[in-house]
């Protein structure tokens, strides 16, 4: 397969830069309140929260309370 054809199945996308940001801001909230980030945590909806436009410690609450339920 050339690079053409590739490219045409797998477009690239753009980088979120306002859900890296809020990721690293629920990071930051989740590693104080447990030592832990959103890595170590089970597998969790943050792009959905991003979206419904929960804040990063609504989400960061969620995600534990979630983990927690587990």
């Amino acid at each position: 397969m050339n690079e053409a054809k590739f490219d045409a199945l797998f477009p690239k996308q753009a980088a979120n830069h306002a859900f890296i940001d809020w990721m690293a801001k629920v990071d930051a909230i989740l590693v104080r309140k447990c030592g832990l980030d959103s890595r170590d945590l089970p597998d969790w909806t943050y792009a959905d929260a991003f979206e419904d436009g929960y804040t990063p410690a609504e989400a960061a609450r969620s995600a534990l309370r979630a983990a927690k339920e587990a």
